[in-house]
């Protein structure tokens, strides 16, 4: 996605400007994972607050809209190279993948869930308790866990 804004400022407000765009895109009862390479930008948004007044205002927007649409929102820092996303934003084509999605993760998506869990036990060489975690963790931010076979019987149970 490409933000156009029409007044130039600093780049720590301009990204919070492009963040509150994205959030106010979101479908309600989103949870959304977003890599940023502004520790400002990740620090204020993170704590809610800012000692800069006009990051302070464009993130009373984004607090009214997170809590009005129910969107888990989790920022994470990232360098500058590794995001891919900010190609467009210079007027460049995205680059390439550096590597493919895991194919337990591709599994995952499709819903086939038992699948995965094979795959990931198989080619992993870490305990077997990791694998159910990081499956887990994937299947809470790519979908509704109320939904996952991941969560088991009693974990559904207790959550409809």
């Amino acid at each position: 996605m490409q933000f156009k804004l029409w007044r130039p400022g600093h780049i720590n407000i301009l990204e919070s400007q492009a963040r509150k765009c994205l959030i106010r895109r979101l479908r309600p009862r989103s949870r959304v994972v977003l890599l940023q390479d502004s520790k400002v930008c990740l620090g204020a948004g993170n704590k809610g607050r800012s000692s800069i007044a006009a990051l302070n205002a464009v993130m009373s927007v984004e607090c009214a809209w997170l809590i009005g649409r129910d969107i888990t929102f989790l920022s994470i820092q990232s360098p500058t190279w590794a995001l891919r996303a900010d190609d467009p934003s210079r007027f460049v084509n995205a680059k390439a993948p550096r590597i493919p999605l895991p194919s337990w993760l591709l599994l995952l998506r499709q819903g086939k869930v038992q699948e995965a869990s094979f795959m990931l036990d198989s080619v992993s060489d870490t305990p077997r308790a990791l694998g159910r975690w990081t499956l887990f963790l994937a299947a809470a931010f790519s979908g509704d866990l109320r939904k996952s076979v991941v969560c088991g019987d009693y974990l559904r149970a207790r959550m409809l």
